[in-house]
């Protein structure tokens, strides 16, 4: 009895101390599980790898791993993990799902022999699964994939249908047979494409017969079967046809048609595959942060504006009607067909670059269908300077613009065939690094430094080239059209203290008349001038918006440019200012956008508002201050040899017991690249008093002892009562 009791009492300890095991194991697969749902696949690999720790059989946490791989596309190490995961439990569909797409991939890593062997290895786990269970997931579609790849696509597209019959309505399968069809235009003559097409009469097929008459310049005859369609859809989602019509327009040159059709098949999102068509289109230039928010958004409202605010806040001119920078993104995307499709497979062997590897943003691998000079191209338009080597290295420059800096990019098609043309850090062609020392310092130096110091000056560059293309593929930027006039808009925003805890944002501009009237036609005495200002939050959602139409003189003669001011008042939150000043019936257009924190003047201490800049005006609207009037001045650069004309506002001045202030105010100087508080040198030092803890102060500086450059201008205030400093300043140029 005892030696039973005793066993009892023993299994009930073990008991005991499993629980608290098991419930950390499943807090750490929990964990895991989380970081992987975020792409925090370093933090997911690490739980994983504990979680194993503490059971070395844990299933999940080995297929975990193997997921984790997939998300590296370390198809490889990814196929390893889940036949780790198979060896402890054989009939795991997740896991034999995963290990197909895994070997799948990692045949197009391989040579031809070895590729065949991972293909039918591939094809044996999704084989599996749909023999248990044909609508897991979409395996059906991975097979079809797998016959993409193979070249067989008759079977592909049999099994893309099928996958749909199974799972109506799934997402990755609507999406999956559309890419199956494109590839099928890239892969096959249009003779051949068509023939294929003509033998499965199904609505998607009548689509892309339209897609392959668009694509190869017969646009009457895709419209007219696009325009058809629309009247009934028949499971075809609208997007579908009305964004090949905007391709049409844009290849027409009809951009009002264009962005009318874009925009209605945003407003006409019903579906899931309506909005992942619409996605396809801009996932080239999505950021990983956009495609993070993308990826969490359920319904299709909260889709819908998800892409009028992804457009928004690429748009040069928010405050127009027509957005020119979604224009120009489906112009790039019909040069790209065109010039920079690639289906084929991106592998070791193929990779031209020979110091490691490039650390792209998630959202690279998005692209399918170009190659990397296709996803630049549709990222940042054409280059200014683009050069070739008889050994299939090429080089784009582009040149500086505004505050987008200078960006060269090296491509090669070394070990490739076909279009597959990929980034190197570093062009292998010496006539290459000739041309770009004309640019570039760094390519300079590369070819004069002596052999022992070339390979630093070699790092110098790869590094530099690695960190400006991770760059650039987070980015992109707009470009005009090349019979575009743009135009010189310079600006400023100024932000003072309003009523009811909101600020005042003084928005100024410039409008370059002299250019305007050099550029209009002989004998035009007078320009119609748009101007628009939007204010947006970073995320594109509108604050407000408003477009004036000017009529302005305009003299060839006349020297400078007419000033401007929008006035806003806002609440404090971060903010996108843009304007833009177009000459109607021109090409002239131009315009800045500023991101800004908005100040938030509620608080007690001393504060300043920012530092405003005046001109002198003789306008019936210019404002008049102790006698001088003026409007506000969009302009940095100043004439060394006029009034410097600065003005501020200061709040939260101490009050004594006789309702006094007292406070200095200090003019001062400093080198634009000087530290903080170094090189000051004192223009005027005032000390003042006052009746109100406001003040509003205006002064002429007077800059004849100064040299030209760029300086900042700070205006110091210590409040005296309270022994409180605040400083307002900006940079300015002093012209000579």
């Amino acid at each position: 009895m005892i030696l039973v009791f005793g066993g009892a009492l023993l299994g009930v300890l073990e008991a005991g101390h499993s629980q608290p095991r098991q419930a950390a194991l499943d807090s750490t697969l929990y964990k895991a599980r989380m970081a992987l749902a975020r792409n925090q696949v370093d933090s997911a690999e690490a739980l994983f790898e504990s979680a194993l720790r503490m059971d070395s059989r844990v299933l999940s946490a080995h297929v975990g791993l193997g997921r984790v791989e997939l998300a590296r596309e370390e198809w490889a190490d990814a196929q390893s993990a889940f036949e780790d995961a198979l060896e402890i439990d054989a009939a795991n569909l997740e896991a034999h799902y995963y290990a197909g797409i895994a070997a799948r991939e990692a045949g197009t890593q391989v040579a031809l022999i070895l590729r065949t062997i991972r293909w039918n290895t591939a094809q044996e786990h999704f084989e599996f699964v749909i023999a248990r269970d044909s609508v897991y997931r979409d395996a059906l579609l991975q097979l079809a994939f797998l016959e993409r790849y193979r070249g067989e696509l008759d079977r592909a597209l049999a099994l893309a249908y099928l996958q749909l019959a199974r799972t109506p309505g799934l997402p990755a399968a609507e999406i999956g047979l559309y890419r199956i069809y494109r590839f099928l235009l890239y892969d096959m003559s249009p003779k051949d494409a068509l023939e294929v097409l003509k033998r499965r009469p199904t609505r998607e097929s009548l689509f892309f017969s339209a897609e392959l008459l668009r694509r190869v310049n017969q646009l009457d005859d895709a419209e007219k079967i696009l325009r058809k369609m629309l009247l009934d859809t028949g499971g075809v989602p609208v997007q579908a046809m009305l964004l090949s019509l905007t391709r049409i327009a844009v290849k027409r040159g009809r951009r009002d048609s264009a962005e009318h059709h874009y925009r209605e098949a945003v407003d006409r999102v019903s579906s899931g595959l309506g909005s992942a068509l619409i996605f396809e289109d801009l996932k080239y230039i999505v950021s990983d942060a956009e495609l993070d928010a993308y990826n969490l958004l359920s319904s299709d409202k909260k889709k819908q504006e998800f892409f009028r605010s992804f457009w928004t806040r690429r748009n040069p001119t928010p405050s127009a009607p027509e957005n020119p920078r979604l224009i120009e993104h489906y112009r790039r995307l019909l040069v790209a067909e065109t010039d920079f499709e690639y289906y084929g497979f991106r592998n070791a062997f193929n990779d031209p670059e020979r110091f490691g590897t490039f650390h792209f943003p998630r959202s690279f691998s998005l692209n399918k269908e170009y190659n990397d000079k296709g996803l630049i191209w549709i990222r940042h338009g054409k280059a200014d300077v683009m050069r070739r080597s008889i050994i299939d290295t090429e080089v784009w420059v582009y040149f500086q613009r505004g505050d987008d800096p200078q960006r060269i990019f090296s491509f090669s098609m070394r070990n490739s065939v076909a279009n597959n043309w990929r980034l190197m850090s570093l062009p292998d062609a010496p006539e290459l690094i000739e041309e770009l020392a004309v640019y570039d310092h760094r390519y300079r130096e590369l070819m004069t430094a002596d052999p022992l110091a070339r390979l630093g000056r070699e790092g110098a560059v790869i590094d530099q080239s690695r960190d400006n293309v991770e760059e650039a593929l987070s980015t992109d930027r707009h470009t005009w059209r090349e019979e575009t006039i743009p135009l010189s808009v310079p600006g400023s925003i100024d932000a003072f203290r309003s009523d009811a805890g909101k600020t005042l944002l003084d928005i100024s501009y410039g409008i370059p008349l002299d250019q305007i009237a050099q550029a209009l036609p002989a004998g035009t005495t007078e320009g119609r001038i748009e101007v628009g200002v939007d204010i947006s939050t970073p995320q594109g959602i509108r604050r407000t918006s408003r477009i004036d139409t000017l009529r302005l003189p305009v003299d060839k003669d006349f020297k400078g440019s007419f000033s401007g001011l929008f006035r806003s008042v806002v609440a404090p939150e971060s903010l996108v200012v843009a304007v833009h000043v177009r000459v109607l019936g021109s090409s002239m257009i131009g315009g800045w956008r500023h991101s800004l924190m908005v100040k938030d003047f509620t608080g007690e201490g001393l504060m300043m508002s920012d530092l405003q800049l005046l001109l002198p005006s003789s306008r019936e609207l210019a404002i008049e201050i102790e006698g001088v009037k003026v409007l506000q001045s969009p302009f940095d650069n100043v004439p060394r040899d006029k009034p410097l004309m600065t003005y501020t506002h200061v709040y939260n001045l101490t009050l004594d017991v006789w309702g006094k202030t007292l406070y200095t105010v200090r003019y001062l100087l400093a080198p634009s690249d000087a530290d903080p508080g170094e090189d000051e040198e004192l223009l005027l030092e005032e000390t003042l008093s006052g009746a109100s803890a406001f003040e509003a102060r205006f002064k002429m500086l007077d800059l004849r002892a100064v040299d030209g450059g760029t300086y900042n201008l700070i205006i110091r205030v210590k409040d005296t009562k309270r022994d409180r400093v605040a400083q307002a300043q900006r940079r300015i140029e002093v012209l000579d």
